[in-house]
């Protein structure tokens, strides 16, 4: 199969070009080719994973420009050229906020989408202007991840492992949230059954179950070796936080979760790793950096 995939150099890009070792790859830089540039003769699928993401001083404008006009730009581009399935990756930010410190059911992939940033907003965009193209010759299927981790990820996962490394007294016990997590090696794992079954739809890619925060970081202190002590702070202080860091603290103790069973039936799929396999294999990849960290652990009180 000729599979060409867009933002190639990316975290996630590399490794599908890394292990989609059965089928032709053409990795692409929009960046340096411009759509009408491209040659899609001949491609049977098309991932498109890039994107402008989480830039704060980026105007709405650009989002759009990146995110929704380009995207659909390189859709029409590839149903001319008789492209037979386009994958696009967007996000959970469709669905709108950072997460709940009350109880909230989770996300299927029927809930309302009701973005509140650019990023988001541009994505839920492209997905409407995307269907308006998909027909039984031009199969389109959305991704919808939420937070991706694995070795050497960026993002907030990376920042919680350095925050669990380095200090042994930290306020993550809280039991009381569900977040969904998906491990790189359980999203390629997902959209490698897209690509073998030409399935088209919505997916929402996740590993087996929502975890909390305190299980999160208990996971990290694990496979880390480190002894942590972990406290939950009291529900009060948490709604005064939420005031004044509304953002920081419903991403860290709010909810936000998928109900994803619609999408491994469709797949007939079960993620291959469970989150304490794939933290474990995270933070195993990061273990010379975390060496250095060693010595100066011994002198903090």
């Amino acid at each position: 199969m000729q599979i060409l995939i867009t933002g190639a150099s990316g975290y996630i890009g590399q490794h599908l070009c890394q292990r989609l070792t059965d089928h032709h790859i053409q990795p692409v830089s929009l960046r340096q080719t411009p759509v009408e540039q491209l040659e899609l003769q001949g491609i049977d699928t098309v991932i498109h994973l890039s994107a402008l993401v989480h830039q704060p001083d980026a105007p709405a404008s650009l989002y759009q420009q990146i995110n929704h006009d380009q995207t659909l730009a390189l859709a029409q581009a590839a149903k001319c050229a008789g492209v037979k399935q386009f994958i696009f990756f967007s996000t959970m930010a469709v669905y709108g906020g950072h997460g709940s410190l009350t109880h909230c059911e989770p996300l299927t992939e029927t809930s309302p989408c009701q973005p509140d940033s650019p990023y988001g907003q541009s994505k839920y965009a492209a997905e409407q202007a995307l269907t308006t193209l998909a027909d039984d010759e031009f199969k389109l299927a959305i991704i919808r991840p939420p937070m991706v981790y694995g070795p050497n990820c960026p993002g907030n996962m990376t920042r919680l492992q350095q925050l669990v490394a380095r200090l042994p007294l930290l306020p993550l016990g809280y039991n009381d949230n569900f977040r969904s997590v998906v491990a790189l090696d359980n999203l390629l794992a997902m959209t490698f059954a897209i690509i073998e079954q030409q399935a088209s739809g919505i997916f929402l890619p996740q590993d087996a179950k929502p975890v909390s925060i305190a299980t999160l970081s208990r996971l990290l202190a694990q496979a880390q070796q480190r002894h942590r002590v972990f406290f939950a702070p009291p529900h009060w202080s948490l709604k005064l936080a939420a005031r004044l860091h509304p953002r920081l603290t419903c991403s860290l103790f709010g909810s936000l979760s998928y109900d994803n069973r619609l999408s491994c039936q469709r797949l007939n799929f079960t993620p291959p790793l469970n989150t304490a396999q794939a933290i474990k294999q995270m933070c195993h990849s990061a273990t010379g950096r975390y060496a250095e960290t060693d010595q100066s652990d011994r002198n903090r009180p």
